[in-house]
């Protein structure tokens, strides 16, 4: 058994046989993160600190354009139904699976899915100058964005559910359609609609990263199936929102995936990326889960947590369209986007 996440071998990035990328080193998230204690807010985080104030963004300034769209005007019903519009008052769900009822508000959500719209908005234009996509699936690219996490609050009830031991089959990081179509049915939406809301947000966040990360020889390998969701995935990744504060706002940043989970404080909110992750030996075609990565599957010759892996995934993302937009560029991919999209977006 060999190659696991504290072995050096996995500080390159040959996986995408970009020679020229390096990836995280093994002690660089807690040399980051616990180094500086439990949590540091943004503004005071030493690596974040100069360039905090540049990557702020307000979605409801920024995104004017796309709330005023008509043809985004049934995807702004969607949001408002699931209480993830940039607006969305408390809303009250029911937990079918434990029989209790919770009210919150997820405006932040909203704010977080239009700016990803922003974002992939933005990447579009990058993509379609290269040659990657066509005009007429803009309007597609921006749809998913939107509603790429639709059915969050859904979930993170259904993970509670599961840790509580209510629901089998332990762990549930991500869409189990099944799952999701009953809690909302069970909250009043109609089948085909809740069967709709599941099918959006596949190719976001940690769950997805298989759809792009394939087995190789004896590293992992970048597969593009399809270019809008792997803009869509690359814009969520950039893209960071607070929790809502007592007044029921929160704050908006781009960031690349690293400086976007010291300012989204993944160690403490997600702490399963760390310990859990995916995994293959030599001949396999497609990964396997690992549910505790200090204790990997002896069967299993290289494993990675879910943080390395997204990590892998944005990079390789971005070095994808970065070297079709500019193919000369030596700057890291990361922040060769995060820092076209910032441009981009400005006033």
């Amino acid at each position: 058994m060999q190659n696991y996440e504290n072995h050096p071998d996995n500080a390159d990035l040959t996986a995408f046989s970009f020679s020229q990328l390096q990836g995280p080193t093994p002690d660089k998230d807690s040399v980051q993160i616990e180094g500086i204690g439990d949590f540091c807010p943004v503004e005071e985080h030493p690596l974040l600190a100069d360039i905090v104030k540049e990557a702020v963004l307000d979605p409801l300034h920024s995104g004017q354009y796309i709330l005023q769209d008509n043809a985004y005007e049934e995807t702004f019903k969607q949001l408002e139904a699931t209480g993830t519009h940039p607006h969305s008052p408390d809303k009250t769900w029911y937990n079918p699976y434990t029989g209790q009822t919770t009210t919150t508000n997820n405006s932040n959500i909203g704010h977080h899915v239009l700016t990803v719209a922003l974002v992939a908005d933005s990447l579009f234009t990058m993509a379609e100058q290269a040659g990657l996509v066509t005009a007429d699936k803009r309007e597609e690219c921006v749809k998913r964005a939107l509603l790429h996490d639709a059915v969050k609050i859904p979930e993170r009830h259904i993970q509670k559910a599961k840790e509580d031991g209510l629901i089998a089959n332990g762990n549930f990081h991500g869409h189990d359609h099944a799952l999701l179509t009953y809690f909302l049915t069970e909250n009043g939406f109609d089948q085909k609609d809740a069967e709709a809301l599941c099918g959006y947000g596949a190719e976001c966040g940690h769950h997805s990263v298989s759809r792009f990360l394939k087995p190789g020889t004896d590293t992992l390998k970048l597969v593009i199936h399809e270019p809008l969701e792997a803009l869509v995935h690359l814009a969520d990744d950039l893209v960071s929102t607070s929790l809502n504060n007592a007044q029921q706002q929160s704050e908006t940043r781009i960031l690349n995936f690293e400086e976007r989970a010291i300012s989204s404080d993944f160690k403490n909110r997600y702490p399963f990326l760390y310990t859990e992750g995916l995994g293959f030996s030599t001949g396999d075609t497609e990964l396997s889960p690992v549910h505790d990565m200090q204790n990997p599957p002896a069967s299993l010759d290289h494993c990675y947590s879910y943080y390395t892996m997204q990590w892998y995934t944005a990079e390789g993302l971005a070095r994808w369209l970065q070297a079709h937009v500019d193919p000369l560029s030596t700057e890291a991919p990361g922040s060769y986007v995060k820092k076209a999209v910032q441009d981009s977006l400005r006033p």
